[in-house]
C-alpha cells in the first residue's frame, strides 16, 4: 500500500561517476541505512520560463527497515541542487 509522505530529508550519499549513490536517509529524527537501490531514473521538463524547469533524480530505495520509497535530488539546472525529498512509501 502506498503511503505519501512529501518531505524535505537528509540523505549522505556517496559521489559514484556520474551519479550520487544514496547511503543514509534521515527523517523525522532517525537514520536509515538504505539496502539497496532498486532503480534510478531522471525526470527532465522544460518549462517557459525557464525557471520552472525541473530536472530530478529519482531512486527506488529499500532501507534497513525493510520498506521500499521513493526519494529524488532535485539536481538543478547546475547539478549542484542540495535538496532531496522522501515522496512515498510504497511498501
Amino acid at each position: 500500500m502506498e503511503k505519501f509522505i512529501g518531505k524535505k530529508v537528509k540523505v549522505e550519499y556517496t559521489q559514484e561517476t556520474g551519479w550520487k549513490r544514496p547511503v543514509t536517509l534521515t527523517f523525522n529524527n532517525h537514520s536509515y541505512k538504505v539496502e539497496k537501490i532498486e532503480r534510478r531514473w531522471e525526470e527532465h521538463t522544460l518549462g517557459d520560463p525557464w525557471w520552472q524547469r525541473k530536472h530530478r533524480v529519482w531512486y527506488g530505495i529499500l532501507l534497513e527497515d525493510g520498506n521500499y520509497y521513493q526519494i529524488y535530488w532535485d539536481r538543478g539546472a547546475s547539478g549542484k541542487g542540495k535538496h532531496w525529498f522522501l515522496v512515498k512509501k510504497v511498501s
